[in-house]
């Protein structure tokens, strides 16, 4: 019959202990970039809500865009000015200031060279530039830097009546699965 010593089990277990924490907080620190990664891609290069399916389709209902408004990371040098008809000037000899667009919103992104298939909120990139990596306490957070953005990502989720920038269910499973992995690794590697 084997016997067990005392303190081999005892050094045993609060190696294992340590081994653990130290596993779970570097799984934790490698996972939480993964999920960010996949929080991220599955908005602005899916077009997937936090539910898996897709965010929506761009208007085509007919806008005017102005030619000056947007920032440098579009393809502003695509848009001109006109109207219905094609004149660059009004009736009063004044310059037009947009550009009318009959095929709406996607059009307009198809003009300044974005896709229009899937709504997948990535026009300047500044929306999801502005999502970061944070620490409040002990916790890991994803947030916005600034309130506006978070007022620009509220009203993308008013508009299309989804939950978008939140975690979902096979991001959170992901990580979780990672984390509990290597803690049980990290766990019974003490004991070989």
């Amino acid at each position: 019959m084997a016997t067990i010593n005392p303190d081999k089990l005892r050094e045993a277990l609060r190696t294992s202990v340590i081994k653990t924490i130290e596993a779970g907080q570097q799984a934790v620190n490698e996972s939480i970039l993964s999920l960010y990664a996949d929080f991220k891609d599955r908005i602005f290069q899916d077009g997937l809500d936090a539910d898996g399916g897709q965010i929506g389709t761009y208007s085509t209902k007919p806008i005017y865009v102005s030619i000056n408004s947007q920032t440098s990371q579009v393809r502003k040098s695509s848009l001109k000015p006109k109207g219905k008809s094609s004149s660059k000037d009004f009736k009063n000899g004044k310059k037009r200031k947009s550009q009318y667009m009959q095929g709406g919103y996607s059009e307009f992104r198809t003009v300044v060279g974005r896709q229009n298939q899937k709504v997948d909120l990535f026009l300047t990139g500044s929306l999801m530039g502005s999502i970061v990596l944070g620490e409040s306490g002990n916790a890991r957070t994803i947030g916005f830097l600034t309130d506006g953005k978070v007022e620009i990502a509220e009203g993308n989720q008013n508009r299309f009546g989804k939950t978008i920038f939140a975690v979902s269910n096979d991001e959170l499973s992901k990580f979780e699965d990672a984390v509990e992995a290597a803690a049980t690794k990290a766990f019974f590697s003490a004991f070989e």
